[in-house]
């Protein structure tokens, strides 16, 4: 079989969150002036892929996201994942034969007055969580003689419409009604982009205030209920999404419960909780469990790092007033030969493994401020660090993804992008593994923590910088550009158009570099969000979409007279891993891959 050769890198970049739609109104990505992407669809192979639904591996009709898009365009292959796996072990009944839901309902039962806690994102998006899982698992625990139970809120607004909350606390309120004889109350909430979500080591200040609102009960507001704290949010700022709104705790009047409880209550509350005269409702305790309901990784990970390892560094968890250990600034990328050399981080680090499994034999000097509870995962959020310990659907497996297989074939890979999507653009395409492969490189440039809306062009240059003095070093060089998803997930019209013209001139960029090398460059995307800002009554839209995303070859080389498209008939994501094998001239590639988008 003829192979091709290309003096320079295959480069694959990710314009994460852009789609394509044929509607102008709302839809930056046509709004915008993007010379670049303009005349490369025009002039270039331009094949639409499937992005979302049965060709991502998750259900028909699904919206895309970026850890299933990242997974198909590294794994070559439609893996049953995310909300299609977790329906599925909820249909047979798998998950209530697991360790560790029956591990969840042990430590329940013999722990008087224990509480079982639920947390995770708090809609029916079913991108990272899907509230009728909780209410499943609601039902199931009822069943199974738990009588107390507290949920702790990260409110959506963003994979689904930006002000709903409102609908899914009455349904959850309504739901727990009906089970007369037991306590079933929200205890907390906080938008998802304020307290417990962060993702890649961002922002662990996010994880504190989630940890303090949770364990504490310590948060910068109070109510009596979810819904009184929504209304109060909404008087004060009837604009603000439900992403950010602040975090509160529910609490109690000590002298609206029975004398009993009353006294036992005072003989544990402080002096301020005392001249209060109430008592959050639903701080996790010694004794308790908690299980954390999200399927997607990225915002649960490091709430569960918090509440698993024993060796944690990233704030003191006894306390409510602790400085953060973030991230420093990330010092420009040195490449040397194949190799990669950092004056700082060049990908996320982690705290060595100390998974707590046996809670009962440490002491609570070695716990530091760490609760004596059972924590349990949906699904695992760190395969490498297997955190949580505790599962209740076992994790996706992937074989065979495409770093893995050029590294076998001993090709140097380089992946960058900016720490909000860099775990995507590493972790998820190497089929959810922060392993390398043998040749493979990693940068991170570290993102803004101010909101992206208004530093729209985000890390898109630092990006650029990095790849153009190191692409030379690399056979295949992929980098994901983060804004059209990012700014794209604020719904606002203006600033995602300048994101997509940040890209663009950034790609540009890129394409003389290509050129000058002797390379090749693939422009796709991961799923669709900036070109659908509006939905179809006319309400700002923060979710992503169904919609096909581009695949351009830009490809000025004489080997662009080799190929042409494949014609398939369901091109997706899924092909990409051994299109961009087929390209670096190497066609055997494992059988278990979705066949090339192009064909010599």
């Amino acid at each position: 079989m003829k192979k091709l050769h290309y003096d320079g890198p295959v480069v694959l970049v990710v314009l994460d969150g852009v789609g394509l739609s044929p509607h102008r109104s709302g839809n930056a990505v046509r709004q915008a002036h993007t010379e670049f992407l303009d005349q490369a669809m025009a002039k270039y192979l331009n094949i639409p892929l499937a992005a979302s639904g049965e060709a991502v591996g998750i259900m028909p009709g699904q919206m895309g996201n970026s850890e299933v898009g990242h997974n198909a365009l590294g794994a070559g292959q439609i893996i049953k994942q995310g909300i299609a796996g977790i329906e599925a072990a909820f249909k047979t009944g798998d998950i209530w034969q697991s360790k560790a839901w029956l591990g969840a309902m042990k430590w329940v039962n013999e722990h008087k007055g224990a509480t079982l806690h639920f947390g995770g994102i708090f809609s029916d998006g079913g991108v990272h969580s899907d509230i009728s899982h909780l209410e499943q698992m609601i039902k199931r625990a009822y069943d199974e003689g738990v009588r107390r139970i507290r949920i702790h809120c990260s409110f959506d607004g963003r994979d689904v419409a930006p002000q709903s909350e409102p609908k899914y606390i009455e349904r959850i309120e309504k739901f727990c009604s009906q089970f007369k004889d037991a306590d079933f109350r929200i205890a907390s909430g906080a938008g998802r982009m304020v307290a417990v979500c962060d993702r890649y080591e961002n922002d662990w200040g996010m994880v504190k205030q989630g940890w303090d609102m949770m364990v504490h009960g310590k948060a910068p507001r109070e109510f009596t209920s979810a819904s009184e704290a929504i209304r109060t949010f909404r008087r004060e700022n009837p604009n603000i999404q439900d992403q950010y709104l602040p975090a509160f705790v529910v609490i109690e009047n000590v002298a609206a419960r029975s004398a009993l409880a009353s006294r036992a209550i005072k003989a544990r509350k402080s002096d301020a909780d005392s001249r209060r005269g109430a008592e959050p409702i639903g701080k996790v305790r010694d004794g308790d469990a908690f299980i954390y309901y999200d399927f997607r990784a990225d915002r649960a990970v490091e709430i569960a790092t918090a509440f698993t390892q024993l060796d944690f560094d990233k704030f003191d968890r006894s306390a409510t007033d602790t400085k953060i250990a973030n991230k420093a600034h990330l010092a420009k990328a040195k490449v040397a030969g194949d190799r990669l050399s950092l004056n700082a981080k060049a990908g996320v680090k982690f705290a060595k493994e100390n998974n707590v499994t046996k809670s009962q034999t440490i002491t609570k000097m070695e716990r530091k401020g760490l609760p004596d509870i059972y924590f349990a995962g949906l699904t695992e959020y760190d395969s490498d660090r297997h955190i949580p310990a505790n599962v209740l659907v076992p994790p996706v497996k992937i074989s065979q993804p495409l770093n893995t297989f050029l590294g076998r074939n001993k090709v140097s890979q380089l992946a960058i992008s900016e720490t909000v999507k860099f775990g995507h653009i590493t972790y998820y395409f190497n089929g959810n593994s922060y392993k390398k492969a043998p040749r493979e490189g990693q940068i991170e440039i570290v993102s803004d923590t101010q909101p992206f809306n208004t530093r729209p062009w985000m890390k898109s240059a630092e990006i650029t910088d990095t790849a153009l003095e190191a692409m030379g070093r690399f056979q295949f060089v992929r980098l994901n550009y983060p804004g059209g998803d990012m700014v794209g997930h604020f719904a606002e019209l203006e600033p995602t158009i300048t994101a997509m013209e940040a890209i663009d001139i950034q790609l540009s960029r890129l394409a003389k570099k290509v050129d000058e090398l002797g390379g090749m460059m693939i422009i796709t995307a991961d799923h669709g969000n900036a070109e659908e800002l509006i939905d179809k009554n006319g309400i700002p839209k923060t979710a992503h979409t169904t919609n096909p995303v581009p695949c351009i070859f830009y490809d000025n080389t004489k080997n662009a007279k080799l190929y042409r498209s494949a014609e398939l008939k369901d091109a997706g994501l899924t092909n990409v891993a051994a299109t961009i094998a087929l390209l670096l001239g190497l066609p055997d590639y494992p059988a278990t891959w979705r066949p090339p988008l192009i064909k010599l």
